[in-house]
């Protein structure tokens, strides 16, 4: 489930097309272009590189030799800083953004371009629509997956956010009030006095910190 939308944009796509080549930069990566960053290892080692995070194909991506590669597994990697904003691997290929941290507890999100919607003309010319997550798109990965689009099809492309409190390496996903306090159970009456009285929306960002924060004081 994502917390909150961004931006939006429609797409037209015919068969055999790569999906890749149609989103502009500003809708599949987190920054406008590559930028100088640093790998950190849990062994204490860094690289650097020229890094971005691509959030259509959820994959940290770097250049070598003018050629834009993906990282090919998060393995022993503990986070990633660019421009002083860090990232944390999520599950195989994914990474989160830290946003505000306090404590043992890091408030971040997980940004994502995503096909939502395709439509095709129907009778008399009359676009049709269709929800799928299987068959949106002409998408290649480094897995080598790939879903073919019928012709004259329109994509929805939004970029979206889904905010977790990370704790010891561990995410937990800000569905609502009750998932917030998985990690502060003791103090569930507390939370909910503060949601009440500050009408907290767990959609939104400032908010979240705020609550954050005052869970730190506690």
């Amino acid at each position: 489930m994502f917390i909150s939308a961004q931006d939006k944009v429609i797409l037209d796509v015919v068969s055999g097309e790569n999906l890749n080549n149609r989103v502009a930069s500003d809708m599949q990566y987190v920054f406008q272009k590559f930028t100088k960053g640093e790998v950190h290892f849990d062994n204490g080692r860094k690289n650097s590189s020229m890094l971005n995070y691509n959030m259509l194909l959820g994959e940290m991506q770097f250049v070598d030799n003018e050629t834009v590669l993906s990282l090919a597994t998060l393995k022993d990697i503990q986070m990633i800083i660019i421009n002083d904003r860090k990232f944390f691997p999520y599950n195989n290929s994914e990474f989160c953004e830290e946003l505000y941290t306090t404590g043992d507890v890091r408030l971040c999100v997980k940004r994502n371009a995503r096909p939502l919607e395709q439509s095709k003309p129907g009778a008399m010319g009359i676009e049709t629509s269709t929800r799928s997550s299987t068959t949106f798109s002409s998408l290649d990965n480094d897995s080598g997956v790939r879903s073919d689009l019928e012709v004259q099809r329109k994509i929805l492309v939004s970029v979206k956010d889904t905010y977790y409190l990370m704790n010891k390496g561990k995410y937990y996903q800000i569905k609502n009030q009750k998932s917030f306090t998985k990690l502060f159970p003791t103090q569930s009456s507390k939370i909910e006095s503060y949601v009440i009285e500050h009408n907290t929306n767990f959609k939104n960002e400032d908010d979240l910190e705020a609550l954050i924060a005052y869970c730190s004081d506690l």
